[in-house]
Order: structure tokens, then C-alpha cells, then sequence
């Protein structure tokens, strides 16, 4: 699962590392750009509902490689047909169905596998490798000789994975009870009906558009302001991904010791924040990669702990979790394409200073709604059907 995480965002953030070479090839503009880099989490927003649906009623195995199958038909599709704004949008569509399973069902899959104690450092780790991917998808992407070579290498990777998943993937542990047999939409209905579930949704919501824009518009923030030549700014996905997979990890940990997590959370996202805001003002060199480094790992401990709530949450269990996690998931990535491709852009023009303020915003309203979420979730109180098997 990891390893999927991680070539989903790596093929997809691929985009922000040749943003002008591919514009200019594809006769791109800046919001056809953005439509195409952020399409996948477009169908995330759209098919994160019905894929955890399915997946709590048909099994996460059999969802899980349906999906991955036609993801690695839109990964090739966008490395040898992309001609154009629509054949390029229409590959980054199909590939996007990866992106909706590894969002929606992963809280599920590792709360299946992991106990209730273990699950920060499996969400780090997996929280983790979006960032890694996003930060060497970012890094090594204008190092190649051509766009066919970028994309190329990140089929072939992608491909790999998925194979990974259709041989080695298995569903639940052996002797693990299957659950109870329900209709598709009454999964639906008791997640719905919890309103931690949409309240975790909305603070992943502000709080994924804040990355999404953090890693999208930094490079260019950077180059335009310091005038950073391209490569430079794109190195900077070493230290996006690198902070990002180490805070996913470290930070839950070091909170989950500590009374209040609520409150300590929400200081270090606003901290880590205004790192990233000092970043364009710093200059450019080794303070600029302290900031951003520095500034991504406090940010990152958020995800971690905010998307497994509902599955940790005893009314809702691996049970609930798939459907659960589409609507968290789908609040999530609405706001990762929505806000970034237009609220952003409508707000602050092209203005890179502005643009990292409503970007600081964003980060703001996540911290304010951490506040509102129920501490139980945060320590990862034990699901109740869980208690239950263990116990006779």
C-alpha cells in the first residue's frame, strides 16, 4: 500500500516538475495545466463514496485491482497519447482511480491489519511514502532529456506496483471474521449519520488543498520571486518530501505521548505554516530548505491523524471504515482540486506572496477545526467489534 501511495503522487506530481515544458509542448495554459495535474484528485471527489461502499460490501482485493487495472491503462495512455489539453485531462481521469483507492480504503485496509496502538506509526509510514512520492515525482522529473522519458519511467513504476498488489495483497488477516453481511447503502448510512466522520472530512479538506497548493505553487512562488532558475526550485521537492515523510511518522508519535493532542496539534500545523510563508522571504539557499523542511514536517502530522479518526472511532471500526473513508476522502480531495485549481488562483491572481497567504489561511481553518475533533479519535480508542472478537 505504500508503495502504491507513493507512485500515485510521484506520477502525478511529475507535472509540477516540468510544468513548462509540458505546457509548452501541449499548448497548455495555466488553468488547463492545473485541470490536468489535479484531475486525479477530481475523481477522487467524485468516486470516493462508491469506492468504499464497494469495498465494505465486496471486499477492498477485489475493488482495489479493478481499479489499479484501469489506472495503469490512463498512466501508459498519458506517456504515448497525450496530444492536447483533452487527451491529457482524459489519461490523468482514468489514472485518477488509483488516487480514490489508496485515499478512501487505506485507513481501512491498515485498520484491518494494524491494532488500534500501531496505527499513527502504519499511517505515518503510509502517509509518508505520499510524500516521498511527491517530493522525488517534483525532484527528478526536470532531469530528464524529455517528457516521453518521465513519463515512461513512471508507467513502468506504476505498472510494478500494481502487480505487487494483484499477486502479493490479502484482504485481512487469516482467521480474521468476515463482517457482517449488510446492504451497500446502510454502510453508507451509519457513516454518514456520524458527524465526527464529516467533521474529520472538512478539517482534511482546508488541509489538503494547503499541501496540494504548498507543493504545486512553490516552485514557481520561488522562481518567480527569487528568480530560482527551474531546476533549483524543483530540487525543492527533496525537502517537501523528505520533511513530509518524516513528520507523517515522528510527529504523531511524539504527540500521542503527550495530554491534549488536540492543542498541540493545531500549534505545530499553524508553526509549521508560517515556515513555509517565511520560505519566499528567507534568502534563497540553505535557510530557504531549513523552512521548508522544518515546515512540512510539523504540518504533516496532520493527515496522520486526522484521516484514520473515523475508522478508530468504536461506532464506526474497519466495519464502516471504507465508506467512512470515501467521505473524508472525498471532502478531502474535493478540496486538493477545487481549491487549488480555482479558489486560489480567483483570490490572490498571480501573486506569489498572496498566493502563500491564502495558502496560510487554509492552514489556519484545518488547526481551528482540529480543535473541534473528539480526543477519543486522536488516541485511537479500540473499534468495538474488534474488542469483541478478541474477547470470546
Amino acid at each position: 500500500m505504500g508503495f502504491l501511495f507513493f507512485m500515485t503522487n510521484f506520477a502525478e506530481f511529475q507535472l509540477a516538475g516540468v510544468i513548462g515544458s509540458l505546457s509548452a509542448a501541449l499548448r497548455l495554459g495555466p488553468m488547463e495545466f492545473a485541470m490536468c495535474a489535479f484531475a486525479p484528485f477530481l475523481m477522487n471527489f467524485v468516486f470516493g463514496i462508491p469506492v468504499g461502499m464497494m469495498a465494505d460490501r465486496f471486499g477492498t482485493r477485489a475493488v482495489g485491482s479493478a481499479l489499479l487495472v484501469v489506472s495503469c491503462a490512463g498512466i501508459i495512455g498519458r506517456a504515448y497519447a497525450s496530444s492536447g489539453f483533452v487527451s491529457l485531462f482524459v489519461w490523468m481521469l482514468l489514472f485518477g482511480f488509483a488516487m480514490a483507492f489508496v485515499n478512501a480504503l487505506g485507513p481501512k485496509i491498515l485498520g484491518t491489519w494494524f491494532k488500534p496502538q500501531h496505527m499513527p506509526l502504519a499511517m505515518g509510514v503510509f502517509i509518508a511514502s505520499a510524500g516521498l512520492g511527491v517530493g522525488f515525482g517534483e525532484a527528478t522529473a526536470p532531469l530528464s532529456a524529455s517528457l516521453t522519458g518521465v513519463f515512461t519511467l513512471a508507467w513502468v513504476l506504476f505498472a510494478a506496483s500494481t502487480v505487487w498488489f494483484l499477486v502479493g495483497f490479502r484482504a485481512k488477516p487469516s482467521g480474521q471474521p468476515d463482517p457482517p453481511p449488510q446492504r451497500t447503502l446502510q454502510f453508507l448510512g451509519i457513516a454518514a449519520r456520524n458527524r465526527h466522520v464529516w467533521l474529520a472530512g472538512v478539517a482534511a479538506l482546508f488541509f489538503f488543498a494547503a499541501v496540494v497548493g504548498t507543493s504545486g505553487d512553490l516552485p514557481g512562488a520561488l522562481a518567480q520571486v527569487k528568480r530560482v532558475s527551474p531546476v533549483n526550485a524543483g530540487l525543492l521537492g527533496i525537502p517537501l518530501g523528505l520533511g513530509g515523510a518524516l513528520g507523517s511518522s515522528i510527529v504523531p508519535m511524539i504527540l500521542r505521548g503527550i495530554p491534549g493532542i488536540r492543542i498541540w496539534l493545531a500549534s505545530v500545523v499553524v508553526v509549521g505554516a508560517a515556515l513555509l510563508l517565511a520560505a519566499l522571504v528567507v534568502p534563497f539557499g540553505p535557510a530557504t530548505w531549513i523552512c521548508v523542511l522544518l515546515g512540512t514536517f510539523l504540518t504533516n502530522g496532520m493527515l496522520t491523524l486526522t484521516l484514520p479518526l473515523p475508522v478508530m472511532l468504536r461506532e464506526i471500526g474497519t466495519i464502516y471504515g471504507g465508506s467512512a473513508g470515501g467521505i473524508v476522502s472525498l471532502l478531502q480531495t474535493g478540496g486538493g482540486f477545487f481549491i487549488p485549481t480555482f479558489a486560489i488562483a480567483l483570490i490572490a491572481g498571480a501573486n506569489p506572496m498572496a498566493t502563500f497567504a491564502v495558502i496560510f489561511a487554509l492552514y489556519l481553518t484545518a488547526a481551528v477545526l482540529v480543535l473541534a475533533l473528539p480526543e477519543r479519535g486522536f488516541r485511537h480508542a479500540e473499534p468495538e467489534w474488534v474488542a469483541a472478537v478478541d474477547s470470546g
